[in-house]
């Protein structure tokens, strides 16, 4: 670890799901790209004209798949204040100084019922940022609002954000 950084942690966008979706839909682009331009047949029961398939194909074909291979959530702590960001979203971090934060917990949540999936959401407890799984910290700031940040590694990140605090980990946020 770098100096000064108490906790590091890089989660790549990488279900077999969300995968299967954006894979599917620019190869099908693709060949709708390679039908109608290269091979020179119409796309579909009512295609498109051809300036469409181009733009199909660099914002759905290439675009999209390559959005998907650099979207991760970056989380570092650097003497208990937090820094995330969730790239290529956000291309600074944001920071959430020490004297904002009032408690940490690490917790289980549900991610569909508390706030609709992953990604950056908002749901009755505040923002989230969450890429997989249930796990995260329950940052609650003293202006009397609250964020979420989804972890594999929580008990750690509750841990580097007030090292030596105790504190309860939760089964569920709501």
């Amino acid at each position: 670890m770098r100096d000064g950084v108490l906790f590091s942690e890089v989660q790549w966008f990488r279900t077999q799901g969300l995968v299967m979706i954006v894979w599917f839909g620019a190869l099908l682009i693709w060949y709708g790209f390679y039908l109608q331009i290269v091979a020179g047949v119409p796309f579909g029961d009512n295609p498109g004209p051809d300036w469409l398939m181009w733009v199909l194909l660099v914002a759905f074909g290439i675009g999209m798949p390559v959005f998907f291979l650099l979207l991760r959530l970056e989380t570092e702590v650097v003497d208990g204040c937090l820094s995330y960001r969730m790239y290529p979203v956000h291309l600074q971090f944001r920071v959430v100084a020490c004297h904002e934060i009032a408690a940490v917990e690490a917790i289980s949540y549900r991610p569909l019922r508390d706030y609709g999936g992953w990604g950056i959401r908002r749901g009755k407890m505040g923002p989230a940022y969450t890429v997989s799984g249930n796990q995260g910290v329950r940052i609650s700031l003293v202006d009397g609002t609250s964020l979420l940040i989804g972890s594999q590694r929580a008990d750690e990140l509750a841990v580097a954000i007030f090292p030596g605090i105790m504190y309860e980990k939760r089964a569920s946020s709501v």
